[in-house]
């Protein structure tokens, strides 16, 4: 997994035409750093992955080396390519919840796991809280973009 990861950054990264300083100063960090991943030497802290997935513009699953086969990964995959929310665009109750009991006045994050097409974690994002959400289904993670970057 770590030379894959390695190649799929140094790829990604000239995709987006960037040196590995760039990237480097982009994450805060040294271009030691970028270079030690990019040759293996090293792999990028847990907590870099989401910053450095949007950066690279590339989902976490993808820099991982982790990608859908020709058939879809999720029974979802398809229903989430439509105009349409299949969960509707509602956050569920249990993020009123945590806004009242836990309120951003102070540095928090949320962690989306499954996060289907976003609602919840754009909901959060929106109420202050820096927000990693994932999900298997690429269609999912694209849609969840829609609402979050307009």
């Amino acid at each position: 997994m770590k030379e894959k990861l390695a190649r799929n950054i140094s790829i990604y990264r000239k995709e987006k035409k960037l040196t590995q300083e760039e990237l480097a100063q982009i994450l805060g960090l040294s271009f030691q750093a970028v270079s030690e991943w990019e040759n293996a030497q090293s792999m990028p802290d847990i907590s870099l992955l989401p910053q450095l997935s949007a950066t690279l513009e590339v989902s976490i699953d993808k820099l991982l080396g982790y990608t859908s086969q020709d058939r879809p990964i999720s029974i979802y995959e398809d229903v989430y390519k439509t105009q349409e929310y299949y969960w509707g665009t509602e956050p569920y109750m249990v993020c009123y919840q945590v806004l009242q009991l836990m309120p951003p006045t102070k540095h928090l994050k949320v962690l989306d796991i499954g996060c289907g097409e976003g609602k919840d974690a754009v909901f959060m994002a929106r109420n202050g809280y820096e927000v990693s959400a994932l999900d298997i289904s690429d269609a999912g993670i694209e849609k969840t973009r829609r609402p979050a970057c307009p």
